[in-house]
């Protein structure tokens, strides 16, 4: 969030000099080229910074194009001020202006796609289309095709400062891309027409008026160099983006003015600052928070017993083997109610004082999932004696079972955390009753009633709100898939879009709204999601959503969320690929673990 609050800052300094410069453009305009050397040559101000830093030393170990791209980011810079100019002098500047400024936004958007110089997920063009499309509707732009040249200027400008930035130190860019402004300003100043141009308008011009100006211009190189440094930290197409705001600081400090001076006309308020505003706090809210995500420390998987028997494979084996041969230190372990409540009141745990015995014996950790809702279709696994209960009778007797797990195993060191039923407010999947709020709550308070560990609540990543969930739990879990199935018509593979700011917002969002700190991927899809049971797919029909590119996509995207654990989706399914002569998914993975 740092970059654009030190972007609006920026904008506050750029919006007051769009003020002054209402007040001089009224009285005083300056030939283009002249404006444009004056500020060229005010360049040299970067030798200001060379004792924060500077050093040429490091240039001989990046690429070779970094330092004359900073030049030619300077001089760039100021040829796009000439047609700026004389768009203002033929034109309303604060028509003009946001042209030049939302356009800016756009080529720059283009350009660093086509440069690969930054990538914006499709949350973050979602984004940059609300900002945009605030600012044209706050700002009234008037096109001009001087416009259109300064903006494309500028755009390059900008792009080019960004990939010098991603190569060296924000000291260093910024510092040559001045020299590059100065050298340009100097070539204009030395050509014929340039001095005519400077001696004509040094004959015209005040020096008091020349100290107004130059008032002015330190606001605008102000706000230039805060710029510039959100750039360096955040995205450049973004920080452009939120040339909107610059609009409304500007409506701000022209209503001041106006009521203590009486000298500027109020511009007229619009309500599509609204949209602005929204366009702000959704950008500032999908920034990686490095309190809640920090960076993967560890992955651990989900092992599913029963899984791993549908599978046909000897589950103790499969157990083991991500044990011993894995290095698996971390497992989520569903506890299910059929299998342990066959029947009412006669409880088998055999099977799973086994499972925790063999972690303990590894040193691994565990999050014993308990509920009705726990990983794995049909999702809720009630007993067939329970499920013909009234609900009410069968909820209490959820609650009868949840109390004898936990009093069995809370002295258990090996168990680090309870995660109390699975995605409980995803209603869009599974064989489950609608969710209930009041029956979670229950079994919560429950659970706290018998332990003091913490308490565990999932959503879903892509479709689930968080907040509800987030507001109930001590650690929240969630989802990340990339390619699954949609059995619904119509009926397609639905590849989602990798998009960690959406997953960066909801989780700002759901603890700016009282939910907790402490957050995970309780479920990352590592197994293929087809339109059918898996033993029921061909090879060639599971690499349609599973395969080592595809694992590698949404491991890289769960390092980009940086959530500080990652808990794998498919360990018995790798398990079983291997055993079928296939071992890639487990000698990949494999690599996670040891390190």
């Amino acid at each position: 969030m740092t970059w654009v609050l030190i972007a609006i800052v920026a904008y506050f300094f750029m919006a007051a000099n769009f003020v002054f410069d209402k007040i001089v453009l009224r009285r005083f305009i300056v030939a283009p080229i002249v404006y444009a050397i004056y500020v060229g040559l005010s360049g040299v101000y970067g030798i200001l910074f060379i004792p924060f830093g500077f050093s040429l030393v490091g240039f001989s170990e990046k690429p070779w194009w970094v330092l004359p791209l900073a030049l030619f980011s300077g001089a760039t810079f100021i040829l796009s001020l000439i047609p700026l100019y004389k768009a203002i002098q033929k034109h309303e500047v604060s028509r003009v202006a946001p042209f030049i400024g939302l356009l800016t936004a756009l080529f720059v958007l283009a350009l660093t796609a086509v440069f690969s110089v930054e990538y914006l997920d499709v949350f973050e063009l979602f984004i940059f289309a609300i900002l945009i499309s605030g600012a044209l509707l706050v700002s009234r732009p008037k096109f001009t095709f001087l416009g259109v040249l300064s903006a494309l200027f500028f755009a390059i400008s900008f792009v080019s400062i960004k990939a010098v930035y991603q190569n060296t130190s924000f000291i260093n860019g910024f510092i040559l891309a001045r020299f590059g402004e100065f050298i340009f300003a100097l070539i204009l100043f030395l050509l014929p027409a340039g001095r005519r141009a400077v001696k004509e308008s040094w004959k015209q011009t005040r020096v008091t008026r020349l100290g107004f100006v130059a008032f002015v211009k330190i606001f605008a190189g102000l706000g230039f160099i805060i710029q510039n440094y959100a750039i360096f930290l955040g995205s450049v197409a973004l920080v452009h983006a939120l040339s909107g705001v610059q609009y409304v600081f500007v409506w701000f400090i022209v209503f001041i003015v106006h009521a203590l001076t009486k000298k500027l006309e109020p511009e007229q308020f619009s309500w599509a600052t609204i949209i602005v505003v929204i366009g702000f706090m959704m950008l500032a809210l999908s920034q990686r928070p490095t309190d809640l995500a920090p960076g993967v420390k560890a992955y651990g998987v989900t092992f599913s017993k029963s899984w791993a028997e549908q599978l046909g494979l000897d589950w103790k084996s499969a157990y083991l083997a991500a044990l011993n041969d894995l290095g698996v230190k971390k497992l989520r372990l569903p506890v299910y109610w059929n299998e342990i409540e066959r029947q009412e009141g006669m409880y088998d745990f055999s099977n799973l004082d086994w499972q925790i015995r063999e972690a303990n014996n590894k040193g691994a950790e565990i999050i014993l999932v308990i509920g009705r809702r726990v990983p794995r279709w049909p999702e809720c696994h009630t007993p067939e004696w329970a499920q013909n209960l009234e609900s009410g009778n069968q909820n209490l007797k959820l609650l009868e079972y949840i109390e004898t797990v936990v009093r069995r195993y809370k002295n258990e060191q090996s168990i680090t955390s309870w995660q109390v039923e699975n995605e409980p407010f995803f209603k869009h999947f599974g064989i489950c009753p609608d969710p209930d709020p009041e029956l979670l709550d229950q079994e919560i308070s429950l659970v706290k009633s018998l332990d003091n560990r913490p308490i565990i609540i999932t959503d879903s990543g892509e479709f689930g709100g968080w907040a509800r969930a987030a507001r109930r739990a001590d650690i929240f879990g969630t989802t990340m898939y990339g390619v699954v199935y949609r059995n619904e018509p119509p009926r397609f593979y639905a590849h989602y879009p990798r998009m960690p700011s959406l997953f960066h917002f909801k989780a700002n969002l759901a603890v700016a709204s009282g939910g907790t700190k402490n957050l995970i991927v309780s479920e990352l899809q590592a197994e293929p999601w087809g339109p059918g049971m898996i033993y029921e797919l061909s090879p060639e029909e599971q690499k349609k959503s599973m395969n080592l590119d595809q694992l590698k996509s949404n491991l890289r995207l769960a390092r980009e969320v940086g959530f500080r654990e990652v808990y794998l989706w498919g360990v018995e399914w790798w398990f079983a690929e291997k055993l079928e002569g296939r071992p890639e998914f487990w000698d990949e993975t494999r690599k996670l673990f040891l390190n």
